[in-house]
């Protein structure tokens, strides 16, 4: 237990560990915190336009069902001493709910960052019965103080992508980045059922 608590500090809360094996603060911090705020927000304005009752709540129990049930997936038969699920679901998720509740964060990240939900399209193979191009992303386009054209480019998820985007006059954009993708989940603490990522170098590429 105490190894738990440690490690869940040192490793999951406070970025203070820039290590691949000690950084899982790092995804905690752009999914669950800014991705799940955003996330948050944008179903609740959803249940608001299709006139459901208390779309807060609407929108914290949707958010709870498909996150509960991603962390199943990710912890498999795992049922010992675990320090991923606990800071995903009730600091995170929860503190994402309560940041972006705020109307100068939620406006920051909207109006200034641009911040947007650009999540992959899942698909069912019936011949596999497997579930297909599933993945949660998200993108954040900073207008540069220098120009009128150019923005800073971030698009974040288990990759992730950074360089310049140019806009053109017609609203079209043409992005140009590096990025670091995820090759294998790698588990450096089986005690604690502690995972990273195997990432590798993609070279720069335009979209």
């Amino acid at each position: 237990m105490l190894c738990l608590i440690i490690t869940f500090r040192k490793n999951e809360i406070f970025p203070n560990d820039f290590a691949q094996k000690g950084a899982q603060w790092w995804p905690n911090y752009q999914l669950h915190l800014i991705g799940g705020g955003m996330t948050f927000v944008a179903v609740k304005e959803w249940y608001e336009q299709h006139n459901f009752p208390d779309p807060e709540i609407m929108s914290i129990a949707t958010m709870a069902t498909y996150h509960l049930m991603n962390e199943f997936v990710e912890n498999g038969t795992y049922v010992v001493d675990n320090e991923t699920p606990i800071p995903d679901i009730y600091v995170f998720d929860i503190g994402g709910i309560v940041l972006f509740s705020l109307k100068g964060v939620d406006k920051f990240f909207s109006e200034e960052l641009n911040l947007a939900d650009w999540s992959l399209q899942p698909s069912f193979d019936l011949c596999e019965t497997t579930l297909q191009n599933n993945g949660q992303y998200f993108s954040i386009k900073w207008k540069l103080p220098f120009s009128s054209s150019w923005q800073f480019f971030y698009y974040f998820g288990i990759n992730g992508l950074t360089g310049l985007s140019y806009k053109f006059k017609d609203g079209d954009a043409i992005s140009f980045e590096a990025s670091l993708c995820a090759k294998q989940l790698v588990t450096i603490n089986q005690s604690v059922n502690q995972k990273t990522i195997q990432k590798c170098l993609r070279c720069l590429q335009a979209d």
